[in-house]
């Protein structure tokens, strides 16, 4: 798991293509970008998603509004207390 956590940041850092870590692997980067394309178009169809939030495999932007949004709501659904302090003068 070292090599493979130690692999991504050489990549993320750009001191590593994707292809030529994939071609030490013994994989055809061409191959394995299909794949990855078919099983994300799959996914989306059925409405899946295992990437890991902020993961580099997830676009710019994606992951961020629809999971502060269910943070937001499981934030409001743990939380028994009004958000709004009441105006005490609106009960005089």
């Amino acid at each position: 798991m070292k090599d493979a956590s130690a692999e991504i940041l050489q990549i993320e850092a750009g001191l590593k293509s994707r292809t030529q870590a994939l071609a030490e692997r013994g994989y055809d980067a061409e191959q394995v970008d299909r794949e990855i394309a078919a099983e994300r178009k799959r996914e989306a169809a059925l409405g899946l998603d295992f990437r890991r939030p902020g993961s580099p495999a997830q676009g710019p932007g994606e992951g961020t509004a629809k999971d502060a949004d269910q943070d937001s709501a499981k934030d409001d659904e743990a939380d028994d207390t009004p958000d709004e302090k009441p105006d005490p003068k609106e009960g005089a």
